[in-house]
């Protein structure tokens, strides 16, 4: 939000400098005032760009670190009975799934 005020503002900026300066004189070797607001505008843009991006690069590396985790030991493994136990319960159901649908809805 900041970064497009300042876009506002140069932009308005250029629109008069580019007034002045069809107004001026042949006189080159003078600096006018318009020229170091110019570059001092161009300084804080580029000053603002860089605040911008190492806001963002410091939300992205948060934001990163959080998939990191909470570095705690895993929780212990269970038997590998109750692995058997599981897949067989589940083999069973879909098996009692399977027959009724053969059986019941084969009309």
């Amino acid at each position: 939000m900041l970064y497009r005020s300042y876009i506002r503002r140069l932009s308005v900026f250029a629109i008069t400098t580019s007034t002045t300066n069809e107004n001026r004189t042949n006189d080159s070797s003078a600096v006018s005032v318009n020229d170091m607001e110019l570059t001092r505008t161009t300084e804080t843009i580029d000053q603002l760009k860089q605040s911008f991006i190492n806001r963002a690069r410091s939300w992205f590396t948060n934001y990163l670190t959080k998939f990191c985790g909470l570095h705690e030991d895993r929780p212990k493994r269970i038997p590998w009975y109750d692995y058997l136990w599981s897949f067989c319960g589940c083999f069973v159901s879909v098996l009692i799934l399977a027959s009724m649908h053969y059986h019941l809805l084969a009309e």
